[in-house]
């Protein structure tokens, strides 16, 4: 029997694209992971190079014209967000993405500390990219497990604290 090509994935019709639609719409069997990782390393195959450059570009002054509680974008990575219906739906409520709106939110996304699930669901709101010109460079990211040690060494002297605090208590209190 001959060997039949699955059908191509159909094209994109939403100027909203995830890094998901993009891996998979244009890079087959690539995940959503692995495109991340990739771009973040500059390896693209041509199919997903085709798919990152039909991406919308944007400059920071046109995110800047998006500041509003009814049409609200912000830059998180370098990548260009959407976030207006999400604001009555933020955890943390929407004062805190307002004060971030039509800027880059990056510093203040991490300084809080989000979840993987959160960092995941970023990719839904996606539009497009800041433009090449404009783009911060990206800072290295602590993971679970990537720790330096500084949270176990914190243990460690509480502890003594503690230690210290009982010895002394047991030994006034007994003479």
């Amino acid at each position: 029997p001959a060997c039949t090509r699955p059908p191509a994935a159909p094209p994109l019709r939403s100027s909203r694209i995830s890094s998901h639609q993009l891996a998979t719409a244009r890079g087959g069997a690539r995940t959503a992971a692995r495109w991340a990782r990739a771009r973040a390393r500059g390896r693209f195959g041509p199919a997903m190079a085709d798919a990152v450059a039909d991406a919308k570009v944007y400059t920071y002054a046109e995110v800047a014209e998006h500041n509003t509680h009814e049409d609200c974008w912000m830059v998180i990575e370098n990548k260009v967000m959407d976030i207006t219906k999400f604001l009555d739906e933020h955890p943390g409520g929407d004062e805190v993405m307002m004060s971030v709106a039509g800027q880059d939110g990056t510093d203040e996304f991490e300084d809080v500390g989000h979840s993987s699930s959160a960092r995941r669901q970023l990719d839904d709101f996606v539009i497009g990219e800041i433009s090449a010109e404009e783009k911060r460079p990206e800072k290295v990211r602590k993971t679970a497990g990537g720790d330096d040690g500084g949270s176990a060494m914190s243990v460690i002297i509480s502890l003594l604290i503690v230690a210290l605090a009982i010895y002394f208590a047991v030994t006034l209190k007994s003479e």
